[in-house]
């Protein structure tokens, strides 16, 4: 249980961070697509692969065949962090806090005081 509960955020955090770097929104669409294609071909080789790994080496080898996938990904994460470059500080943006929900909730929340207009509110 676990281990699909990690596996599921793996697949939108992967997602997010294709279509993060776009330069173009066009181009969303062909890296949801072949995101979408890897997902399908993995589901579809994956089960192929450790099949004979369980013929030859019983329940356990489901185990062994999970770690070998999670060893191999993140040995692919680690390869790709270590090629990309830093973004120079220049070119980054500044952390703008955003509320989790609409001001606008407040307006009809029966608990929250009314405000009058000389104290600031609406």
């Amino acid at each position: 249980m676990v281990r699909s509960g990690a596996g599921v955020p793996l697949t939108s955090s992967s997602l997010l961070s294709g279509c993060g770097c776009l330069a173009w929104p066009e181009q969303l669409v062909g890296v949801s697509s072949r995101a979408l294609v890897a997902w399908a071909s993995g589901a579809a080789i994956g089960p192929s692969l450790a099949a004979p790994l369980l013929d030859l080496i019983g329940p356990a080898g489901l185990f062994l065949y999970a770690a070998a996938v999670a060893s191999a990904l993140a040995l692919f994460v680690a390869w790709r962090i270590g090629r990309r470059a830093p973004v120079p500080p220049q070119a980054r943006e500044s952390f703008v806090s955003v509320p989790a929900t609409s001001p606008a909730l407040a307006e009809i929340d029966p608990r929250v005081p009314e405000r009058s207009p000389a104290a600031g509110g609406a």
